[in-house]
């Protein structure tokens, strides 16, 4: 299916009974009803005023290794969801942090996280992205063996290691914790998690409700993008460029410009409506409403993790800065349905393949890249954020107080 199509069948795809299982209906109805308000006047909740920022944060690479210092090497990171490693000795590499870090689940069950290298000469035991089924983590440089518990097990040629005590020679762990079907861990050794914090208790209490560790993992794939990182991440904050940006495809079901907001620590709440919440839903009795059907929930984990809910897949979106003007993000599509029918796969692979498209050629072509070329030639001093990209505002205070943090 072309886009239409795939964003037609979508949008007319309805849960029914009592929607998702899990989901805090009394919040659906809430954010529903603010929707109703919000379409009704065709703007989102809104800061006081606009923002004028400066460019130099998008161009200058001592800023950019001050931003990776204060941000990206400090808070916890999103590996990806439990589902994406289900079963003893299944792994998950990070390979865009400063620090190489894998993931992997032990005989217990346990998530653990660990520095990708070996401890004899430090070369990396884990080469591809993900995988499953790993009894030892081998060196393959020298052999060196390793549990998923991150234990020492072999050591090949060993009487040209005599004295070498394996029990203090395991790999160098990083804290890493597993909330919600979330698996989160600690960009470095040595750095804390510490979740409660992070998150707050609200936000966290509502990221149990919707079900991660029950989709049906599916695709993953990483989309380099020639733009500083907070320029890609702002093109998931706003619904304001949808009737300009993507007329052809989202604009044709959702509320263009209208999206609520809600901050929870440095992490946002943001959520968009259908048009059908319009012209369907509000004639709908009141005990009936499923309101997941037509309001859509998308969650910032600052720094960089976009967590976007609709009715069939849960879209996942991990942003790490390369350099001053590179970007790679890793995009990874659940499934709320199962795969095992036809027409659900046909669509979960349609739905995968019109997201790459769209953000690509839209989202960070328009929002990002040549937003990076104009800021790069210099002439652009200074970008705005209008009053109805609240998101956007928030995002920058939250970047500016974690880079006070350090000093």
């Amino acid at each position: 299916m072309d886009q239409r199509e795939t964003i037609k069948t979508m949008a007319d795809y309805r849960h029914t009974s009592k929607g998702l299982k899990s989901i805090n209906h009394e919040t659906m109805l809430a954010l529903a009803e603010r929707h109703f308000e919000l379409a009704a006047k065709g703007r989102p909740d809104e800061a006081p005023g606009m923002m004028e920022v400066g460019t130099a944060q998008y161009l200058e690479p001592a800023l950019f290794e001050r931003e990776k210092r204060a941000i990206f090497n400090r808070y916890p990171v999103v590996a990806g969801l439990s589902r994406d490693m289900p079963n003893p000795g299944d792994y998950i590499k990070i390979d865009d942090l400063q620090a190489p870090l894998f993931v992997t689940r032990t005989k217990s069950g346990k998530a653990k996280a660990f520095i990708n290298g070996c401890r004899h000469r430090g070369t990396a035991l884990v080469t591809e992205a993900r995988g499953c089924g790993k009894a030892v983590f081998s060196c393959p440089y020298h052999g060196w063996g390793y549990s998923p518990d991150g234990d020492l097990v072999s050591v090949p040629n060993a009487e040209a290691f005599e004295g070498l005590n394996k029990k203090n020679y395991g790999l160098i762990e990083v804290a890493c914790e597993e909330r919600h079907g979330i698996i989160f861990v600690a960009p470095n050794a040595g750095e804390d998690l510490n979740l409660d914090k992070h998150l707050g208790r609200e936000l966290s209490d509502e990221l149990a409700t919707w079900g991660f560790d029950q989709v049906n993992p599916a695709h993953h794939t990483p989309i380099p993008v020639k733009a500083n990182w907070k320029l890609v991440l702002g093109t998931f904050l706003e619904t304001y460029h949808f009737k300009a940006t993507h007329k052809n495809n989202l604009a044709l079901v959702y509320n263009c410009n209208v999206n609520t907001v809600d901050a929870y620590e440095k992490n946002l709440r943001v959520s968009i409506s259908m048009n059908t919440l319009q012209t369907e839903y509000a004639h709908q009795p009141e005990d009936e409403r499923i309101p997941e059907n037509y309001v859509h929930v998308a969650y910032l984990l600052f720094p960089g993790m976009i967590l976007i809910n609709n009715a069939q897949v849960l879209q996942m979106f991990r942003i790490f800065p390369k350099s001053v003007n590179e970007t790679i993000v890793q995009f990874s599509t659940y499934s709320r349905l199962p795969l095992d029918n036809p027409e659900n796969k046909a669509l979960f692979e349609d739905v995968f393949r019109n997201a790459v498209e769209i953000v690509t050629t839209e989202d960070f072509d328009f929002g990002a890249v040549t937003s990076q070329r104009a800021i790069d030639s210099g002439v652009l001093k200074t970008i705005i954020f209008g009053a109805n990209e609240l998101p956007l505002q928030l995002m920058e205070q939250s970047i500016q107080e974690a880079m006070r943090e350090i000093g």
